[in-house]
């Protein structure tokens, strides 16, 4: 993934976004607006907000491997129509 131009190329840098400011709140840094970027996520990751921030951490990263094992697995699948379409010599 390159290019942020789906849905869920734009769900997996904002994940990947959030997953490094986590890892900085972790060490005692703040977000830029004050707030603690965990308390903010806790209902989108389905966390409480009193949850470790390992939780987190590790929530965050398991949500972008579902993200990218879909995104592989759609390109896979489109590889395998253009090559079934050059296989059968449907040509325009």
């Amino acid at each position: 993934m390159s290019t942020a131009n789906t849905p869920r190329h734009v769900e997996y840098w904002q994940l990947a976004s959030v997953k490094g400011a986590l890892k900085l709140e972790s060490k005692g840094l703040k977000h830029s607006s004050g707030k603690a970027l965990s308390t903010s996520w806790a209902k989108h990751l389905g966390l409480k907000p009193r949850d470790s921030y390992e939780k987190y951490i590790e929530t965050v990263q398991a949500r972008m491997e579902v993200l990218l094992k879909e995104e592989q697995a759609e390109a896979a699948a489109k590889t395998d129509v253009a090559a079934q379409t050059e296989g059968t010599g449907n040509s325009s």
